[in-house]
């Protein structure tokens, strides 16, 4: 989503699947009584599948359930005996049955059509996705090297890795000795955690220096302090803006990861500048 946008495949298959999903209930709906329970399973799934993508799968899965479990019972339910008055409404039954019971070609091309994509790699060019089937590890994608030095014992015993899929990465490489900011794909961080995590992230995204500070909104006067007389009055010191010497040094990068440190650390430790 955030790299093709609203033409992103995957968000493209989700309103997909909650099209078919509506289209069931209504032809269920005219051919017998409405069913609460698959209703609200799948209203349940989709509202799930659009909160975090690591649910759309789950999404799929349920409305798969109940997609057929509507056309079932549409394609198996027999029509009444058409009336004067309700000769209109049972023909368009009468379609919206056939229709029901001629998907197979068209679910059996569809599935065709996306295995084809996803083996040549298709699907994950249109997502803006640098992937292709195969064994091992995904390419230039695990930052392992980088890892591995953040291990060394004259690196900085907490460390903040950004993106999300290099979290466990560092995790493998440097615990117990070193210790991550978050791992984003635990839920046991707080909300707080997650939006100071993300917040950085956008920051380096577009490039602005103070990413590696925390939030504004989150350095506040301590409370109840004593509130002091006009002699001793001072006022809350301000933050110090950066000078012209940079504050963070990179002392290595290759071409998955770079792993910055501040300034003052690196000449603490004879860190050198990587190129």
């Amino acid at each position: 989503m955030a790299i093709a946008g609203i033409n992103n495949p995957y968000l493209l298959a989700y309103f997909a699947v909650l099209a078919l999903g509506i289209v069931s209930f209504v032809l269920q709906r005219r051919r017998a009584r409405p069913s609460l329970f698959r209703l609200l399973i799948f209203a349940a799934a989709a509202y799930l599948g659009w909160q975090a993508t690591r649910n759309s799968a789950l999404f799929a899965l349920v409305a798969a359930f109940v997609i057929a479990w509507n056309l079932d019972e549409v394609s198996l339910s027999k029509p009444a005996q058409p009336t004067a008055k309700s000769s209109k409404k049972s023909r368009r039954a009468g379609a919206s049955v056939s229709a029901a019971r001629n998907l197979d070609p068209v679910l059996l091309i569809a599935i065709v059509i996306l295995g084809i994509a996803t083996v040549s790699g298709g699907l994950y060019a249109w997502a803006g996705e640098d992937r292709t089937i195969g064994f091992g590890e995904r390419k230039q994608w695990y930052a392992h090297e980088a890892c591995t030095f953040l291990a060394r014992p004259d690196l900085p015993e907490r460390i903040v890795a950004f993106n999300i899929s290099q979290a466990a990465v560092c995790i493998a490489h440097t615990a117990p000795a070193h210790k991550q900011f978050m791992d984003p794909r635990l839920e046991l961080n707080s909300q707080e955690t997650f939006e100071r995590y993300l917040a950085g992230l956008r920051k380096l995204w577009r490039g602005q220096p103070d990413w590696g500070s925390p939030p504004r909104h989150r350095l506040r006067p301590p409370r109840r302090s004593p509130r002091p007389s006009h002699r001793t009055r001072r006022p809350w010191p301000r933050r110090r803006r950066p000078g012209p010497r940079s504050r963070w040094r990179r002392v290595f990068a290759d071409g998955v990861a770079v792993v910055f440190v501040t300034t003052e650390f690196a000449e603490a430790h004879q860190l050198a500048a990587a190129k």
